[in-house]
């Protein structure tokens, strides 16, 4: 192996020192990174979400089904309550025309002895002729009376035989109709049992399938609350890589503004020498000039050359102005807090201040805005760094009034108030960082 001479080594440095010189934005790339996957958390979010919102629809068509197939129910008890008392009334009634049924036979029972023994009488006695009848009357007066006698006496055998016929057809005709009646409500009372039962195996089904639908809705809202409590930890971890970019670039902007000062000195410096050096010249050439004026011009000259712009200062005043000039109604302190809405964080890490959509939101105090962005939570919001580790953020604004890089004063409109992001209605919520730590707003503002 060849050894390296002086020269080569001085080429290999040369190379190690300017592929240094190119930055790594290691931070840039993890933030990017943790956008893209608080942006597929949020997808998730809203998929599963959706398919709860399906899934309580269905809920509630099953819910409504069940509901149908109870009034069925209640109907079809109704109905069968009705035939019950129908059957009974209709058994009491066959029940009644079965002893009516009972007493015509005893009677016919009775009858029939009566017509047994007459006609063994007249069979053992034989029936008198009109001759016997009219020999044995006394008179002719006695003999029409004991023919209209034994007239009568037929024609009442004859009638009772008569009607005992029709009643037993009556009873028996009723009886009948009375059974066939029984019969129909009973395979009715059947029919609707049958109906019955098949309506209590749907709704026995359906309350089965709710259940599923209910714990399917449950799995779904734990993953939705797991979402939900993912994308905190997330937006956490955007906003602290985020401070971290932000730290970089007041690094940058102080690194710049301090070339610049040195810069403007230098210019300065310059033009002070290049002052001096004619002025020098002047001198030379006017020997009628006196040594004062000579001192004179170099007095200036020094002082000239020690001057500074400072411009460039981010430095606030120190003092603060409320945020809202239209609104000093506060509708959620600092610190832990009911989650006002799906998504929000339940330790409130700034103040919340209720005002009208588009009102004026005003810098605190002076100093420099380092970043303008938006993101899924905090809407549309401004930073303004305002020196000796004290920022402010502006969040959910409807708009952005500032660009990065301007330099605001106390009081002066940077925002308007909206409802963007992870928000119940338009208001500003207002972040205090003490050297990248959030405090509590009102330990600065009066």
């Amino acid at each position: 192996m060849r050894k390296l001479g002086r020269k080569g080594i001085l080429i290999i440095l040369t190379v190690i020192m300017v592929l240094g010189s190119f930055p790594v934005n290691s931070h840039a790339t993890g933030l990017d990174e943790a956008k893209k996957e608080k942006s597929s958390l949020e997808q998730k979010k809203k998929e599963i979400d959706a398919q709860i919102a399906a899934l309580e629809k269905e809920k509630t068509n099953i819910i409504n089904y069940i509901e149908q197939l109870d009034a069925q129910l209640n109907s079809l008890t109704k109905q069968m309550n009705e035939l019950t008392l129908d059957i009974e009334e209709a058994e009491a009634q066959l029940a009644i025309t079965k002893e009516d049924l009972e007493e015509a036979k005893t009677k016919e029972e009775k009858q029939y002895d009566a017509m047994k023994k007459r006609i063994r009488y007249i069979y053992e006695n034989g029936e008198p002729t009109f001759l016997d009848i009219l020999v044995e009357s006394k008179s002719i007066s006695e003999f029409l009376n004991q023919i209209e006698i034994r007239s009568k006496i037929t024609e009442y055998d004859n009638n009772l035989y008569d009607e005992y016929i029709k009643t037993t057809k009556e009873v028996q005709e009723k009886e009948q109709e009375l059974e066939a009646k029984v019969a129909d409500l009973n395979i009715m009372y059947e029919e609707l049992e049958i109906e019955q039962d098949g309506i209590e195996r749907l709704v026995e089904a359906k309350n089965t399938e709710l259940a599923k639908q209910e714990d399917q809705i449950s799995d779904a809202q734990t993953l939705s609350s797991d979402y939900a409590s993912q994308l905190e930890e997330k937006l956490a971890e955007i906003e602290r890589l985020e401070e971290e970019e932000r730290k970089r670039a007041e690094e940058e902007l102080r690194r710049k503004q301090e070339e610049e000062r040195k810069r403007k000195e230098e210019e300065q410096r310059r033009k002070a020498e290049e002052e001096r050096r004619r002025k020098e010249e002047e001198l030379k050439k006017k020997e009628s000039e006196s040594n004062k004026d000579s001192d004179n011009n170099s007095s200036k000259t020094e002082s000239s050359s020690g001057s500074k712009d400072n411009s460039g200062s981010s430095t606030g005043t120190g003092t603060y102005a409320w945020p809202v000039p239209s609104s000093r109604r506060i509708t959620s302190y600092f610190g832990p807090r009911k989650q006002p809405t799906p998504g929000a964080s339940t330790y409130h890490r700034g103040i919340d201040i209720g005002a009208t959509y588009g009102s004026d939101i005003v810098a605190i105090d002076s100093g420099v805005v380092t970043v303008v962005s938006s993101n899924w939570a905090s809407g549309n919001y401004i930073v303004v760094n305002h020196g000796n580790g004290i920022q402010s953020q502006y969040l959910h604004c409807s708009s952005i009034v500032a660009k990065v890089g301007d330099t605001v004063s106390k009081g002066q409109v940077i925002a308007k108030i909206g409802s963007t992001g992870v928000s119940t209605g338009p208001h500003l919520h207002l972040d205090i960082l003490e050297n990248g730590t959030k405090v509590d707003p009102l330990k600065y503002l009066k």
